[in-house]
């Protein structure tokens, strides 16, 4: 998995409220499912929509956001050809 950080889809400045969003690009909907697996394991909790394929923007992606035990939200992705 490769690091990715992106900027609040609102385009305004991060906040509290809009934050930005900390993912990992997978090179599999498997390695995705194996580290949803593996942060519900350790505590984390999954959150929004479950994981799945998901149309956004001309764009076909298999995506999972989880919650760490402190908090922060991952969001995983692997985008499809």
């Amino acid at each position: 998995m490769r690091l990715m950080v992106a900027h609040p889809r609102d385009g305004q400045p991060s906040t509290h409220y809009n934050g930005f969003t900390l993912g990992l690009t997978a090179v599999s909907p498997e390695q995705i499912d194996a580290a949803v697996a593996a942060a519900l394991a350790h505590g984390g909790t999954q959150i929004e929509d479950p994981t799945g394929w998901r149309e956004r923007g001309g764009m076909r992606m298999y995506s999972a956001y989880v919650r760490d035990p402190a908090g922060h939200k991952l969001c995983l992705i692997d985008r499809a050809a």
